[in-house]
């Protein structure tokens, strides 16, 4: 009984532990820049006068 709990406590830790080490090293990595282009797409022509927003 003892060594199922056990295993079952160092299985849900290590669950638990990989995504936080994932979120610390990306925490730690360097900050780059990135280029995006955000397309509004609720405007139907160019002149902007019907905008459903």
């Amino acid at each position: 009984m003892k060594k199922s709990l056990l295993i079952t406590i160092v299985v849900i830790l290590l669950i638990l532990a990989v995504p936080f080490v994932f979120y610390l090293s990306w925490s730690f990595q360097d900050k780059k820049p990135i280029d995006i282009a955000i397309l509004d797409k609720t405007v139907p022509t160019l002149e902007r006068i019907n905008h459903k927003s």
